[in-house]
């Protein structure tokens, strides 16, 4: 089957196959700008929390501790990063080689620094309160930028 328009036509299948790379590219972008937005606005001291984000498919990441040697679950994480290069770049190479979106897999972020909600309430005045909500509540314009081929920032 072909669909066609004053004069061109393109077959179904490969009007739908564009269709869905647009698609996964608009939710890879709009995930990806999301992530980078709560890792970069987590407030910075030594980096424990911004380098404590992790990014995993389908189910929350389970860090080995550094201190106890065992794999648990959210068990705490002790990686620095002040700037958040690492931490959004591990986030990038989990979004765009892992994550299948239009599979119903689930991209999931999660951070178990023990005090990442006392600062996501406002305990510290380097990010405004509910950063990570805000990032999130952002995500609907990300889309529309990125399926309009912007870079969704």
């Amino acid at each position: 089957m072909e669909i066609g328009v004053s004069g061109w036509s393109i077959p179904l299948d490969k009007f739908v196959k564009g269709g869905l790379d647009k698609l996964e590219l608009v939710a890879r972008k709009t995930v990806i700008v999301v992530y980078k937005g709560v890792i970069m606005d987590t407030p910075v001291d030594e980096g424990r929390a911004r380098g404590g984000w992790m990014s995993s498919v389908g189910a929350p990441a389970s860090p080995m501790t550094a201190s106890e040697g065992f794999e648990g679950e959210m068990t705490q994480t002790f990686d620095l990063d002040p700037s958040g290069r690492e931490t959004v770049e591990e986030m990038k190479n989990m979004v765009t080689q892992d994550w299948k979106p239009l599979t119903g897999e689930k991209a999931i972020m999660a951070n178990n620094v023990p005090y990442i909600n006392a600062l996501n309430e406002g305990h510290s005045k380097q990010s405004p309160k509910h950063f990570v909500q805000l990032n999130v509540i952002r995500a609907g314009g990300i889309a529309q930028d990125a399926a309009a081929g912007g870079s969704g920032e």
